[in-house]
């Protein structure tokens, strides 16, 4: 036995945009016929913060001459090099500010393995604290600037401000850090500072 199939078509109405007619009638010799759309966008606020040079900065492990150097020092450009930090590049369509700060206000400290003992001052021998001098090497000693033979200030918990533009920019900067160094205290081990940069929209 055939099969028979039947197929339903539905009409469908069409949707139709929005029309903006004009009839043209005069002038008799040359009729013309005008209408004005807008262009519209929404445009929305633009406010980014790229970090070029990887997830840490490594500074230079101190020597001799960085320690003997720090201990010199009578400004804070004369502290030896620590090394270069990463590329800022601030990208926005309004005023924008951006800041530099120590996470917290000393650095953590793990002691060295063969080594094996605390920063001066731990009595407690684990050397995980870093709510005091003697346990946490403190933040201000790692200092920082846009220049790399000038200009440097320690660092705090307090933001300090890289730069700043009034109006919608893109711009780009490169960190240089230098370090204080002392024999009595910056023992073996590894010293760890978060640091965190902030673009805010002004």
């Amino acid at each position: 036995m055939p099969i028979l199939t039947a197929l339903l078509l539905a009409p469908v109405a069409a949707v139709a945009g929005a029309q903006t007619t004009c009839t043209a009638t005069t002038p008799a010799g040359a009729p013309t016929c005008s209408t004005t759309l807008n262009a519209q966008v929404a445009v929305a606020h633009l406010l980014q913060l790229t970090v070029n040079g990887g997830a840490q900065t490594t500074l230079a492990p101190p020597v001799a001459t960085t320690y003997d150097s720090s201990a010199a020092a009578v400004s804070s450009d004369q502290y030896p090099v620590a090394g270069t930090g990463p590329v800022l590049t601030v990208k926005a369509n309004r005023g924008w500010q951006l800041t530099v700060k120590a996470q917290n206000p000393y650095f953590t400290f793990t002691k060295d393995a063969t080594f094996g003992l605390c920063r001066p001052g731990d009595a407690t021998g684990t050397c995980t604290s870093s709510s005091s001098a003697p346990l946490g090497k403190i933040a201000s000693d790692l200092l920082w600037s846009l220049n790399a033979t000038s200009a440097f200030a320690g660092m705090s918990t307090t933001g300090a401000v890289i730069s700043s533009n009034a109006t919608g920019s893109s711009a780009t900067y490169t960190v240089f850090f230098r370090a204080k160094w002392v024999y009595a205290s910056d023992v073996p081990g590894t010293y760890v500072l978060p640091v965190v940069y902030t673009v805010t929209g002004q």
